[in-house]
């Protein structure tokens, strides 16, 4: 096997393990068409970040990363942290300050495993105790 064809290997490999872990065809048969593009689209920015043969950093809130760092990161999302992307993004309508939304996505991709928690858990008691 040559370098292209490893290379090319790798990138499937990968893939398939991002659509297990976010249950990516389930998403693709049982959601709304809406939610069904923004989330094909979430999955498809994960694997351009882990596939991509990364030399120089990713940059997330416009800090630089080790490009090893965000791939781990990215290989443990699930559903559950793109659907609270999504539903964040949702609730954030207003774009017209945010100069790359790719970035900017790719930014609460990375934050979802340490800001899911603690948002639901504000939801929860914001509608358990009131305002």
């Amino acid at each position: 096997m040559d370098e292209m064809d490893r290379m090319s290997q790798c990138a499937e490999d990968y893939r398939k393990l991002i659509f297990e872990n976010t249950h990516y065809e389930w998403h693709m048969e049982h959601d709304n068409i809406v939610d069904r593009k923004e989330y094909a689209g979430l999955v498809e920015m994960i694997c351009d970040v882990v596939c991509a043969k990364h030399s120089k950093p990713v940059y997330v809130n416009s800090t630089a990363m080790p490009p090893e760092v965000v791939k781990s990161r990215f290989l443990k999302l699930t559903d559950d942290h793109i659907e609270y992307v999504m539903e964040c993004l949702k609730k954030n309508q207003n774009h017209s300050g945010i100069e790359n939304l790719r970035n900017y996505k790719l930014t609460c991709l990375y934050n979802a495993p340490v800001t899911m928690d603690s948002y639901y858990q504000q939801r929860a008691n914001h509608d358990m105790y009131g305002s």
